[in-house]
């Protein structure tokens, strides 16, 4: 696999990068889409709970997207939280079989929508919290083992469970051949389409430098400039503190707007391999200036732009 060059790897103790962060809350969210915390518990009668309902932004539930449904489990604990004062959290955790060829998902996703007035082809950002809470180990040689944070319509709405020519934004993590047990971390990829829908490529793939560690908090945030079918992301390690921030990258498809369906997850083709996860935080909403500010984007239109990649 051929990848890019990662030229933007920070450490957060750096002084700018401190001293932009203390500007400002990053990825303030917009008061019209509500936040999903599970702070709410485990549930359907409310938008914060897991499967939780529709409202507020979102347009239903949380999905599980696991053809094999009786070995995947997903909770809302509060025993181990993200981050200090964190509160509830949602884990997820799967039971694989031990054939090369089972083929098996544990995703979960959610789909938002512009029911508060955020525009699904105007400028915002996505975020959340992830952390991998169990050594991976097993047959992890195999290609299409890894972790999937993405938005791809059907994925929500269908019963889809990968990455395709209509996906639009994908971070990615191969595990590697041992885990991530101290010797064998990999690091996160994120897919730089060329907004055509055309054959997926490896060779578009950007390698961030930020390694999966077991039991580090990552935080993620999506900037999306659906207009011109770009991206850009964010990557911090909140137990490290580091920070990475990538360049301008393009959707796979053609399509100028978001879908809004969100998938999160593991999927395992190799066969034997029993991941237990957490996620946080999710948030959709416009970007703040200052958020802006910091990733190196310039203002336009009397309100926010994007900077274009260098033709």
């Amino acid at each position: 696999m051929k990848m890019k060059k990662n030229t933007h790897i920070r450490a957060a103790s750096k002084t700018a990068i401190l001293a932009s962060i203390a500007c400002f809350a990053f990825g303030t969210v917009s008061a019209d889409i509500l936040p999903l915390r599970f702070d709410d518990g485990n549930g359907t009668s409310s938008v914060d709970q897991f499967a939780g309902t529709g409202g507020d932004g979102w347009a239903g539930g949380w999905v599980s997207r696991n053809p094999q449904t009786d070995n995947m489990t997903t909770n809302v604990v509060n025993t181990n939280p993200l981050t200090t004062g964190g509160g509830n959290y949602l884990s997820v955790s799967g039971s694989s079989g031990t054939s090369g060829n089972d083929n098996r998902f544990y995703n979960i996703g959610r789909q938002y929508n512009d029911s508060t007035g955020l525009a699904l082809d105007a400028y915002h950002e996505v975020s959340f919290e992830f952390r991998l809470d169990s050594v991976i180990e097993g047959r992890l040689s195999h290609v299409n083992t890894y972790f999937n944070f993405m938005d791809r319509p059907g994925t929500v709405t269908g019963d889809l469970n990968d990455f395709g020519g209509d996906g639009r934004w994908l971070i990615r993590n191969y595990p590697g051949t041992a885990g991530p047990t101290g010797t064998g971390q990999a690091n996160f990829l994120l897919y730089d389409g060329e907004k055509d829908g055309g054959g997926f490529n490896t060779d578009r793939f950007v390698d961030s430098g930020v390694t999966l560690n077991l039991e580090d908090v990552y935080r993620f945030t999506i900037l999306l400039n659906p207009e011109e079918g770009e991206w850009q992301a964010r990557i911090q390690n909140l137990t490290a503190n580091t920070d990475y921030l990538s360049d301008v990258l393009g959707f796979r498809t053609d399509a100028t707007s978001a879908s809004g369906e969100l998938l999160f997850g593991f999927r395992d083709r190799s066969g034997g391999v029993n991941p237990t996860y957490s996620f946080d935080n999710v948030t959709v909403a416009i970007p703040e200036p200052g958020t802006l500010v910091l990733l190196g984007i310039a203002g336009v239109a009397g309100l926010i732009g994007f900077r274009r990649r260098k033709r």
